[in-house]
């Protein structure tokens, strides 16, 4: 999937080098999620892994998905955080009032 160069939010699923261990070619599939503001050059890049393919020389293929980890703890962490914000926020507000 290719990303079209005007848009703000694009997502792009990359390919990368085949790996062959025995008879068994392992390539390593990831997602690559681009966000442009107008008005600036660059932009925020985020790669995560997306999945694995595995072709065995039977000619059978399988994908496998990759969990991403990482991003699942950055999410409970934002959450997190938010939360104890938006928690210490109420009670200064209790606080000073009483």
């Amino acid at each position: 999937m290719k990303a079209r160069a005007n848009q703000l939010i694009s997502t792009e699923v990359q390919a990368g080098e085949p790996v062959e261990a025995g008879h068994v070619t392992v390539i390593p599939l990831g997602k690559a999620t681009r966000i442009r503001l107008p008005g600036f050059s660059g932009g925020l890049v985020w790669n995560r892994p997306s999945a694995v393919v595995a072709q065995y020389s039977d000619g059978q293929s399988v994908v496998i998905p990759v969990k991403d980890h990482t991003r699942i703890i950055l999410i409970a962490l934002l959450g997190g955080s938010l939360a104890m914000s938006a928690f210490m926020w109420l009670l200064s507000g209790k606080l000073i009032k009483g």
